[in-house]
């Protein structure tokens, strides 16, 4: 994995080694020029803590690494492509500096997902939910912002999803819920505990579940019929807002549901003049 990835992921290190990777992440284009003297003064470190960090990312020693982070920065530069998921902008910027930045996250975003995309599982869970009776969505924070959104678009040709979350009652819900139901779980880490006992029961009653995550080793995964992974681009600890997965659900769940439109086309076509004509009256 390159350099920026892991001082970005931060995984294993201690409170001083994520304030280092947290200041060599907002001043990456100076650390060619620094000593690792320098650096240990601005971090307010030493430099055996330095050599203790760019060990851990595969490094042989401070000079090594910065060589390869010169190297990284080359080359995203030369493609344009560089962008850090957790912190695209920094407080000093310029407007149009800032603007740049997450219009580069939202199409670094969409590429990459792009690129991963397993369309044939995609094109499964299309098929499970427009056939389905009842659909039902399991999300937390702005994973339940991905699901009402496409509760929205959803509406659009006749079909509801039901918060399964909301006001806490899901496993109410989930035990209500048939083999003609679904279930989506919208879920970045796929850890919540509730998550968890939920789809089990939903295994138990034979309910297809659909699982959006980024994580392969998610405990839910033993229960979902379908799971959908994105690369795993986001720290909960660094990032300051939660663009890349926001960007990322919103994007899978907008190809769901032209998949879903395709399948239903006739119907929801009929459906969606209907609701024009109706509000083109009032």
């Amino acid at each position: 994995m390159k350099v920026i990835n892991l001082l970005v992921k931060k995984e294993h290190f201690t409170n001083v080694e994520k304030q280092i990777s947290q200041y060599i992440i907002e001043h990456k284009d100076e650390i060619s020029l620094m000593s690792i003297q320098e650096l240990a003064k601005e971090t307010y470190s030493s430099n055996a803590t330095i050599i203790r960090l760019v060990k851990k990312i595969g490094c042989s020693g401070y000079r090594d690494f910065k060589i390869q982070l010169v190297r990284e920065l080359e080359s995203k530069r030369e493609m344009n492509t560089f962008v850090d998921y957790n912190y695209p902008f920094h407080l000093d910027e310029s407007t149009r500096s800032v603007a740049s930045n997450i219009a580069l996250l939202y199409k670094n975003t969409i590429d990459h997902i792009y690129s991963n995309l397993e369309t044939k599982k995609l094109k499964e869970a299309a098929k499970v939910i427009n056939q389905a009776h009842m659909i039902y969505y399991y999300g937390i924070g702005d994973s339940r912002l991905a699901g009402m959104s496409f509760d929205n678009k959803l509406n659009k040709i006749g079909k509801q999803l039901v918060n399964a979350e909301y006001l806490g009652d899901s496993m109410t819900y989930s035990t209500l819920a048939k083999e003609n139901d679904v279930a989506l779980f919208i879920s970045y880490a796929g850890k919540h505990t509730s998550f968890i006992s939920t789809a089990k029961l939903l295994k138990k009653h034979k309910v297809p579940v659909i699982l959006l995550t980024a994580n392969q080793s998610s405990p839910i995964v033993q229960y979902a019929t379908y799971t959908i992974c994105i690369p795993d681009k986001q720290n909960s600890e660094s990032s300051i807002a939660t663009f890349y997965s926001s960007i990322a659900f919103e994007y899978i769940l907008d190809v769901l549901y032209s998949l879903i439109y395709g399948e239903h086309f006739t119907s929801s076509n009929q459906t969606r003049s209907k609701v024009i004509e109706n509000q083109h009256r009032q």
